[in-house]
């Protein structure tokens, strides 16, 4: 596809599009056992790509992909949080039932891991929506560039004098 040949709404397609490919990727990972640091590096390298070619490939500017990938980053945030409260949540209801307690003491033991995945969930969400804004601002400063250059002719050779 040539540089600015998609509409500027298309960028929002890339930015939230950016969302779904991490969380497939997200789930293929965690089937594979990889890291969290390798993850955070997918994640990171997917959300950059998206802004890249969110702006290199839309007639949006460098600022309507920020926006575009600041507003979808903090929904990637949010569904981060929910994810974590609720793991935490399932995983102090499983090992209340597993310890073979009694109906108030499960109850208890969710409630002990939601206040538990509450905080990791916030700082999961936090880690999670600085990684994301990031890499997409920055992907689509670099695809903005790239695609000045390619739409004013800086990256063709100069004509030889005759």
């Amino acid at each position: 596809m040539k540089p600015g040949s998609m509409g500027k709404g298309a960028v929002w397609a890339f930015a939230f599009g950016a969302i779904v490919v991490t969380l497939i990727a997200g789930y293929i990972q965690s089937k594979l056992a990889i890291g969290g640091a390798v993850q955070a590096g997918v994640n990171l390298g997917l959300f950059g790509t998206m802004g890249y070619l969110g702006v290199y490939l839309t007639k949006a500017s460098k600022g309507q992909g920020i926006v575009a990938f600041l507003v979808s980053s903090m929904v990637f945030a949010v569904l981060l949080y929910v994810a974590t409260t609720m793991l935490f949540g399932a995983a102090g209801a499983q090992a209340a039932a597993e310890a073979g307690a009694n109906a108030d003491t499960a109850r208890a033991a969710q409630a002990v891991g939601s206040a538990v995945g509450s905080f990791a969930g916030i700082l999961v969400a936090i880690v999670g929506l600085i990684i994301s804004f990031l890499a997409g601002m920055i992907g689509c400063l670099i695809g903005g560039a790239a695609k000045n250059k390619a739409l004013s002719g800086a990256g063709t050779p100069a004509r030889a004098a005759v």
